[in-house]
């Protein structure tokens, strides 16, 4: 068991903020196993998914990565549909994203049975 928890509460993720830590997944494991993710601002982030993990709240997110930021950028809806998107995870005061990050991978390797590739 990975101890990851999906919450259903975006407001868990107030609070969080982005330290360095991203991954790249396919947008179509998140929406299998996590569901369609909540809206958020509408301007700088189109979905999140907001976790807990070792009793801390972490958010996976595309900050400013479709048209509602930038109309140069893919819309939100062509964002979403590629194989593999970069997305930030955010967390408390930079403690465990890396461990956050590598739990999910490994959560959706067991789920899903390929390894969540990261550049």
């Amino acid at each position: 068991m990975s101890g990851i928890t999906l919450t259903h509460y975006i407001d868990d993720a107030i609070g969080t903020s982005f330290h360095g830590v991203y991954i790249d997944v396919n947008p179509s494991d998140l929406f299998l196993f996590f569901g369609d993710g909540g809206e958020s601002d509408g301007y700088k982030v189109s979905k999140e998914w907001v976790f807990e993990y070792k009793e801390m709240v972490f958010a996976l997110y595309d900050w400013k990565s479709t048209s509602l930021y930038d109309e140069d950028l893919p819309s939100p809806k062509e964002f979403w549909a590629q194989e593999s998107v970069e997305l930030h995870i955010g967390g408390s005061g930079g403690v465990y994203e890396n461990e956050f990050k590598e739990a999910l991978k490994a959560h959706l390797f067991n789920k899903v049975g390929f390894l969540v590739l990261d550049v």
